[in-house]
C-alpha cells in the first residue's frame, strides 16, 4: 500500500481495537462492582497497555519508538500475570465443576433415601429428564425418551384433567405446581404421586424449563383411606350406640375420679333434674339416690381399687317424685401407679324388671307356704299325737293334784312334783304350737338374720320325731362342730331340710325296717356351709336326677311336683345350689 494512502485494513484493525476497549472496560467494571479489585486492576491495566501496544506498529513505522514493546520484559511480565490470572480462573473452574458435580451426587443420594424422583422439563424442546428413582415411580423404561405426552398417558383417566389444569396454571401464573394423583404402571397397578415443581422463565417472561420431584404416596393414601373407613364405622357405631342407648333408655355417664366430675348428656341432666351448668360430683349424684341406698352406693364407690368392673342396683328418686330402680354398669380406668383415673358406664332402668321379681318373690313365698301347709297336713297324725301326749299328761297331773288338795293330808312336796310335771309338758306343748306357728305363718321372708344350720336341723328332727318313729326311720346326724353361721331365713330353710327328710322316709317305705336309715350331716366346705340328707332307699333313676328339682316332675303316683321345686326356688333365693346324687351301695343324698 502506498505511503499516504489510507489502508482499509488498519481502519478495520482500529474499530475492532476500540470494541474490544469498550469490552475491557465493561468487564473491569463488572469485576470491579463484584469486589474482586485486584483482579479489576489486572484486567484494567492489561486493556490499557494492550491498547497501547496495538498502536506499537504504527508508532515504530512513524519512528516514534525503535523497538516494539513485546520484546521489552514489561510487556513479558504483563503476559505472565494474564497467563497466571487465567491459569487461577481455569483452575477455580475446575474446582466448581467438582463441587457442582459433588452436590449433584449428594442430592441425587438424598432424594433416593427419601424415595424422591427428580425430573426436569425442557418445555421448548418437550424433552423430560428424570432420574432413575423417578422412572421407577413412573414405570418408564430405564432408556425410553421422555415427553410431556408420555407423562400424560401414564395419568389415570380420572385425575388426567385435573393434573393437566395444575400444570397449565403454573405455565401460566408461574405459581408452584402441587398435585396429588394416580399413575397407571405397566402391569395394572395404580400408585399415588404427589408432585411439586417450579416454573423457570426466560427474559421475555415465557416458561422455558420446569423442574421438580415426585413421591410415591400410595401407603399414605391407603392409611387415610382406612382411617376414613374407621372413622365413618366409628360415627356409625355411634350412632347405633345412641338409637340403641335411646332406645333402651339407658343413661350414658363418665366419672372424672381425680377431678371428681361427671359428665352426662343434656337429656340425661333433664331426667334427673340437674341443671345443664352445675358441676355432677359423686356426693351430688348420690343426692338423688334413695336415703336407704345411699350408705350401700357410698361403700361401693369407696372400694373402686378393689376392681375394674363395678355393677350395683338402687332405687333413684325423679324429679316427678317417682322412684325408679337402676343398675350401674361400669368399668374403671387405671393410671400407671395403679390410680382409679376414671369410671365410664351407664345406668339401666330396672324398675319393670325389679316389679316382676318382686311379683315372683311374693308367688315363691305363698307357693312355700302352701308348701309347707300341705306339709304339714301329712304330719297332721304325728303332730296331733305329739300335741296330745303333754295335753293328756297335763290334765292327768292337774286332776291328780286335785284329789291330794281333796284329801285330809297334803303333801305339798307331791303337789309341787305334780305341777313341775304339769309346766314341763305345756312347756313341751308350746315348742310344738311354736314350731307349726313358725311354719304356718305367712309372714315376709327374713333373709338378713344369723342362722345356724346346726340348729336348723335339731329343729326339723324334733318337729318330725313322731312321724320319723310311726315309719320306723332311724334317724342320726353328723353335724360339724362351731360351723359358722348364715344369712338367711330360719323358717324357709326349715322348710328345705323338713321336705328332703319326709322324701327320704317316703323313699325307704318298701324297705325293711332294720334298713330305714337316715343321716342328716353339715359341714363347712370351703366358703360355705353345706348340708346333706342321706337315705338308704332306691335311690333316682339316672335319667331323671337332674329333672327332680323341675316344676311338676315326681315320681309319687300322688304327688305335685312341687316340692323339690320350690326348694331349689328358695335355696336360690340364698344365693346358694341344691343337687343330689346317687349313693355308691344304695339310696340317695340330697345336698344343699
Amino acid at each position: 500500500m502506498p505511503i499516504g494512502v489510507a489502508n482499509p485494513w488498519a481502519t478495520l484493525s482500529s474499530v475492532s481495537l476500540l470494541l474490544l476497549l469498550v469490552f475491557f472496560v465493561d468487564a473491569t467494571i463488572t469485576v470491579w462492582r463484584r469486589g474482586n479489585r485486584r483482579r479489576a486492576l489486572f484486567v484494567g491495566g492489561s486493556m490499557i497497555f494492550g491498547a497501547i501496544l496495538a498502536w506499537h506498529v504504527p508508532l515504530v513505522v512513524w519512528g516514534v519508538i525503535e523497538v516494539p514493546f513485546f520484546l521489552c520484559f514489561a510487556y513479558s511480565g504483563i503476559v505472565a500475570a494474564m497467563g497466571y490470572e487465567l491459569s487461577t480462573d481455569m483452575a477455580r473452574t475446575v474446582q466448581l465443576a467438582r463441587e457442582l458435580e459433588a452436590s449433584d451426587k449428594r442430592l441425587n443420594l438424598a432424594a433416593d433415601s427419601a424415595g424422591l424422583g427428580l425430573w426436569e422439563w425442557d418445555i421448548v424442546r418437550n424433552e423430560i429428564w428424570i432420574t432413575d428413582r423417578g422412572r421407577s415411580l413412573f414405570g418408564f423404561g430405564a432408556s425410553e425418551k421422555l415427553d410431556f405426552d408420555r407423562f400424560r398417558s401414564s395419568l389415570h383417566p380420572e385425575d388426567r384433567e385435573s393434573v393437566l389444569k395444575g400444570v397449565e396454571n403454573s405455565l401460566r401464573t408461574g405459581a408452584e405446581y402441587q398435585s396429588e394423583y394416580r399413575v397407571v404402571l405397566p402391569n395394572g397397578q395404580l400408585r399415588w404421586i404427589a408432585g411439586r415443581g417450579h416454573v423457570e422463565c426466560n427474559g421475555d417472561g415465557q416458561p422455558v424449563r420446569m423442574r421438580g420431584a415426585s413421591l410415591d404416596i400410595t401407603k399414605r393414601k391407603q392409611a387415610e383411606e382406612q382411617l376414613r373407613m374407621s372413622e365413618a364405622t366409628l360415627r356409625e357405631s355411634k350412632e347405633h350406640i345412641d338409637l340403641a342407648t335411646k332406645a333402651a333408655g339407658l343413661v350414658v355417664w363418665t366419672w372424672d375420679i381425680p377431678r371428681d366430675e361427671f359428665w352426662v348428656s343434656s337429656k340425661d341432666r333433664a331426667l334427673f333434674g340437674f341443671s345443664q351448668t352445675e358441676k355432677l360430683t359423686a356426693e351430688r349424684i348420690r343426692s338423688v339416690v334413695h336415703p336407704e341406698d345411699r350408705q350401700l352406693l357410698r361403700q361401693q364407690t369407696d372400694a373402686l381399687t378393689t376392681g375394674r368392673e363395678i355393677e350395683n342396683q338402687y332405687r333413684v328418686l325423679l324429679p316427678d317424685g317417682r322412684v325408679r330402680w337402676v343398675m350401674r354398669l361400669g368399668r374403671v380406668e387405671f393410671d400407671a401407679d395403679g390410680k382409679p383415673l376414671r369410671e365410664r358406664g351407664i345406668l339401666m332402668d330396672i324398675s319393670e324388671r325389679k316389679q316382676a321379681e318382686l311379683e315372683a318373690a311374693r308367688q315363691r313365698h305363698d307357693l312355700a307356704h302352701l308348701a309347707r301347709v300341705t306339709t304339714l297336713g301329712e304330719l297332721s297324725s304325728s303332730l296331733a299325737h305329739e300335741l296330745t301326749h303333754p295335753i293328756t299328761a297335763i290334765l292327768s297331773n292337774a286332776q291328780a293334784a286335785q284329789r291330794f288338795l281333796d284329801g285330809d293330808h297334803v303333801d305339798l312336796k307331791e303337789v309341787s312334783e305334780i305341777l313341775n310335771d304339769i309346766v314341763t309338758e305345756d312347756q313341751r306343748a308350746g315348742d310344738v304350737i311354736h314350731r307349726l306357728r313358725s311354719l304356718l305363718k305367712k309372714g315376709e321372708p327374713q333373709k338378713h338374720c344369723n342362722v345356724n344350720l346346726n340348729d336348723v336341723v335339731l329343729d326339723v328332727l324334733k318337729l318330725a320325731r313322731n312321724d320319723l318313729i310311726n315309719q320306723d326311720v332311724t334317724a342320726g346326724t353328723d353335724l360339724a362342730q362351731n360351723l359358722p353361721s348364715i344369712i338367711g331365713d330360719r323358717v324357709q330353710l326349715q322348710q328345705v331340710l323338713l321336705n328332703l327328710v319326709l322324701n327320704a322316709c317316703e323313699a325307704m317305705a318298701d324297705c325293711a325296717s332294720s334298713e330305714r336309715q337316715l343321716l342328716i350331716g353339715s359341714k363347712l366346705e370351703k366358703s360355705a356351709v353345706q348340708v346333706s340328707v342321706t337315705d338308704r332307699g332306691g335311690g333316682i333313676p339316672e335319667k331323671k336326677i337332674e329333672q327332680v328339682f323341675e316344676r311338676f316332675f315326681t315320681t309319687k303316683k300322688e304327688g305335685m311336683g312341687l316340692g323339690l321345686s320350690i326348694c331349689r326356688s328358695i335355696i336360690d333365693a340364698h344365693e346358694g345350689k341344691i343337687w343330689a346324687t346317687n349313693n355308691a351301695d344304695r339310696g340317695a343324698t340330697f345336698y344343699f
